[in-house]
């Protein structure tokens, strides 16, 4: 019997094979996306480059490239009109929040990454519907999320036994 790929709430059928090194990144970006107190450029930029958006610029270039290479359904996003609706709801609420700031770049700025982190996030998801390995491809980022998180929390309680052990220096944030 025929194996049903398709994910009815997306609407396309899952049918690309990806490249492994495209799943492992997909794999470290979703153990990684609460990931915010890490900067990888050690507090050189103006901002904080979090796993998060280090693997999605890597993660977008490599599903644009698969989808040159290999057939599948366009680049149209394939979601609910809900999502749009949501999306217009966060910006109108937003926008009013960035005019009124103190700080109008601070505001500015994050109001940006927060719709790239949006935008990116639908596109990503609406390519991994495709995949068809998906259901393991999620279930080992999460599994790979839980370990990290569990190690960076027995990380945090030794920290706070032994006083200050911060070998992280400027790229790990733990003083929130």
């Amino acid at each position: 019997m025929p194996k049903n790929n398709n994910l009815s709430i997306w609407g396309a059928p899952a049918q690309i094979n990806t490249h492994w090194l495209t799943k492992l990144i997909l794999i470290v970006w979703i153990a990684l996306l609460g990931a915010d107190r890490i900067d990888l450029a050690g507090g050189n930029l103006s901002f904080s480059l979090s796993p998060f958006l280090f693997f999605t610029l890597i993660l977008l270039f490599s599903l644009v490239l698969t989808g040159f290479q290999k057939p599948f359904y366009g680049y149209a996003l394939h979601f609910d009109k809900n999502i749009l609706y949501i999306y217009g709801f966060l910006v109108v609420t937003i926008i009013p929040s960035v005019i009124l700031s103190n700080d109008f770049t601070l505001s500015l700025k994050r109001f940006f990454l927060l719709n790239f982190e949006f935008i990116s996030i639908l596109f990503i998801l609406n390519r991994l519907t495709e995949f068809t390995d998906r259901n393991k491809i999620i279930l080992s980022g999460a599994v790979l999320g839980l370990l990290i998180y569990i190690a960076f929390s027995i990380f945090e309680e030794v920290r706070w036994i032994s006083g200050n052990l911060n070998i992280f220096g400027k790229y790990l944030k733990l003083d929130i």
